[in-house]
């Protein structure tokens, strides 16, 4: 009578093992064929062919969410295409607080291109404090005292 029961408890965890390695093989293969998707895209974005890239970023994106860093890569996509209003988008998308090196400044110079100075303004600080030895940083210290400089002289408030 003892054997009963524990023939049945083994089935029951054997089939709920079987389920669940059965929900693991599909979630698995999900993400294989997205992992699949966004390595075309780099290799294409890696090869310069940068309207290959966006559209296979984008499929991708459409069938789920896809990582911060492929988001990164098709912005840096738009703007090697001079569309730079979806460049922003994805950007913002990602979040400043998500950038930081090369993808803040390149963030700044959209923004900036996109006629958004003071959104601009404010990534290009953020840049300027993470990588306060880069050159491009230097170069937007002294753009932005030389600004201040003449609107005071001008006696214009520049904006903080």
């Amino acid at each position: 009578m003892t054997l009963k029961p524990l023939i049945l408890l083994a089935s029951l965890l054997f089939t709920a093992a079987m389920c669940v390695g059965i929900a693991q093989n599909q979630e698995a293969e999900l993400s294989r064929s997205a992992y699949k998707r966004l390595q075309k895209a780099k290799t294409a974005f890696d090869e310069m062919d940068y309207s290959t890239a966006i559209q296979l970023y984008r499929d991708a994106n459409r069938k789920e969410e896809i990582p911060d860093s492929s988001k990164i890569r098709l912005a840096r996509a738009y703007i090697e295409t001079n569309d730079h209003n979806r460049a922003e988008a994805v950007y913002k998308e990602v979040g400043l607080d998500n950038l930081s090196g090369d993808d803040l400044y390149y963030f700044s110079q959209t923004l900036r291109y996109n006629g958004k100075y003071i959104e601009a303004g404010q990534a290009i600080k953020k840049f300027i404090e993470e990588n306060p030895d880069d050159q491009r940083a230097k170069l937007w210290e002294n753009k932005d005292n030389l600004a201040q400089q003449l609107l005071q002289e001008k006696n214009i408030q520049f904006p903080k």
